[in-house]
């Protein structure tokens, strides 16, 4: 299962805590990343690094597909009889892909992995009417124009807070958003519209994702909707953050790890990325 570009598997521990329990993923890219306490760390045996996010957590990274990993390698062999022996029993979430499209995971290639349960992502769908939304055209750069006409910096930013706040509350079931800047500015113009809410939430592979957005560009150019979005929530416990960074909590905020692609007409964008003060990846995109 993990021996062909095409075909895709990912892994993930459930009812695990990051700031408290040991937790483990298998990534797209074939690394099995562990994000485990002192104490298992130290009967364990493998190398890893402390977290950044708390000294008492170590973070290993395994490249499954590497030549040290065959399946006849000593290094091999000591990996998973580490794994068998002091890691206990974790139960993860599955989700498998074969040339981009999602497909069925054959647990019986898995000898000594018990099958307890396959859970399929849920599915939900719901329409609000009459609906005060914000203007996005003030997000639209002019197809002869620049950036810099559609605003100064800090113009733009702050449109930029009022109505990344306005689709959080939308996304989050709010039904008054009058307290919301971006809600009440546009109010006093009186722009209300439909809106149609598609949500699935389960362990989603990133096919699915580029699927909900391509149809939002789709539905968007062709003129069905003057914009689009889609919201991506991450598991907050995942112990792997955005491009193999670490995934950690910090001192104030949790484990936030949440992205929006706002989709605009003539092909124009506006990604929104949330991550907690410990993910490594705020760090990383701050710093490169």
């Amino acid at each position: 299962m993990l021996t062909s570009i095409e075909h895709r598997f990912c892994a993930l521990s459930v009812n695990t805590h990051l700031d408290r329990t040991d937790a483990a993923a298998i990534l797209p890219n074939g690394h099995l990343v562990l994000s485990v306490r002192r104490s298992t760390y130290e009967r364990l045996g493998l190398v890893g690094q402390h977290a950044t996010h708390d000294p008492d957590v170590y973070r290993i990274d395994i490249d499954l597909f590497g030549k040290k990993f065959s399946s006849d390698s000593r290094f091999s062999k000591k990996v998973m009889q580490c794994l068998r022996e002091h890691t206990g029993e974790l139960d993860f979430l599955c989700v498998k892909t074969v040339d981009g499209r999602c497909a069925e995971v054959d647990f019986s290639m898995m000898p000594g992995v018990s099958f307890h349960m396959h859970r399929q992502p849920t599915y939900r769908s719901s329409t609000r009417v009459g609906l005060v939304v914000p203007d996005m055209s003030k997000l639209m750069i002019p197809a002869s124009g620049t950036a810099s006409e559609v605003g100064t910096g800090t113009e733009v930013g702050t449109t930029l807070e009022q109505i990344h706040e306005w689709l959080g509350g939308i996304a989050c079931g709010i039904s008054d958003m009058s307290w919301c800047d971006a809600a009440d500015a546009q109010a006093k113009q009186a722009l209300s519209a439909d809106m149609t809410c598609i949500e699935w939430e389960g362990l989603l592979p990133a096919c699915s994702i580029t699927d909900a957005i391509t149809l939002c560009r789709d539905e968007v150019g062709r003129g069905a909707c003057p914009w689009a979005a889609v919201y991506v929530w991450g598991l907050v416990d995942a112990p792997v953050s955005w491009l193999g960074t670490e995934h950690g909590f910090g001192p104030v905020m949790g484990g936030e790890n949440d992205y929006i692609v706002l989709v605009l007409p003539d092909d124009q964008y506006v990604l929104f990325v949330s991550a907690g003060e410990g993910d490594g990846f705020a760090h990383f995109n701050t710093t490169s």
